[in-house]
């Protein structure tokens, strides 16, 4: 019994990681996730957006499905530091993808009412298998019991302090935003029970609730 709990720990540990990521001969850095997410587990970038332009997106890239040519795509988590065809300002877009229904709606941190086509960008692919007890969506302001995209995105943050340990910081009546170009900054997605959830710099920023079934591995 021991020897199989010894087994099931190497083929499944606790935690992994993947340092100098930079060193990449690709455009793309992925990390295989052994056994998948289950609530509760998260998944720690540590990194600096390029001074080529700072955008930037990160996958989390479901179990194939026999049904599905491409693996969906649970989570495209899409920073434009530069903007986008609504908005010149920085923002975080949300969204998901499967071969048979394509990309889903845009979710956008500020928001800008928007339903563009992703655009593509440097990125990270973290290839998982999601592991989910529920099996059903409903579209809510709350993902557990936190909002899609937290207020002080894009609004005056007048009560942090400038550092270098905290880049996203600016002076007093500038637009506040999670991410700047050339500037360290620590972003943890945590899987919860309705959705993913990100902060960055120990602040939550968005959270992004799941769409579809056929995105999951659902277990017993």
């Amino acid at each position: 019994m021991q020897a199989v709990r010894r087994d099931k720990r190497r083929d499944c540990p606790y935690s992994i990681r993947k340092m100098n990521a930079s060193k990449s001969e690709t455009d793309a850095f992925t990390i295989d996730i052994p056994c998948g997410l289950i609530v509760g587990s998260s998944v720690t970038l540590i990194g600096t957006p390029g001074s080529l332009s700072g955008n930037f997106w990160i996958d989390l890239v479901g179990t194939a499905l026999p049904w599905e040519p491409e693996k969906p795509i649970v989570l495209h988590y899409n920073v434009r530091l530069t903007g986008d065809k609504t908005t010149q300002d920085p923002v975080i877009v949300q969204n998901t993808f499967s071969s048979s229904n394509g990309w889903g709606f845009e979710e956008h941190c500020p928001s800008t009412n928007s339903n563009n086509a992703t655009q593509g960008t440097s990125n990270i692919l973290l290839y998982c298998r999601l592991v989910a007890s529920h099996n059903t969506y409903v579209a809510s302001a709350t993902v557990d019991d936190l909002v899609g995209c937290n207020a002080i995105v894009g609004g005056e943050e007048k009560n942090m302090m400038s550092s270098k340990h905290h880049p996203a910081a600016k002076k007093d009546g500038e637009p506040y935003f999670p991410f700047k170009q050339g500037h360290l900054a620590i972003a943890t997605l945590r899987v919860g029970l309705e959705g993913i959830h990100m902060t960055v710099d120990g602040k939550h920023i968005t959270s992004f609730a799941y769409r579809a079934v056929n995105f999951f591995q659902i277990d017993h």
